[in-house]
């Protein structure tokens, strides 16, 4: 929970369901894929490491 609201996912839109997710990408990892949390942050698991991210913002056109 820490690491996603330090990545900039606002601390009161973090749901359980959201920090489950998360932790199964270090306790039941099977290969998934990215998982979101709110603010646009997300969370995967690169050669054994939890990486948490803002996803870049597609410029208006």
């Amino acid at each position: 929970r820490r690491a996603a609201i330090e990545a900039g996912a606002p601390p009161g839109t973090l749901a359980a369901f959201h920090i489950l997710q998360v932790d199964r990408l270090v306790t039941d990892w099977r290969g998934q894929r990215r998982v979101e949390v709110p603010g646009g942050v997300g969370a995967v698991r690169r050669y054994g490491t939890l990486i948490f991210a803002r996803q870049p913002v597609s410029p208006v056109s």
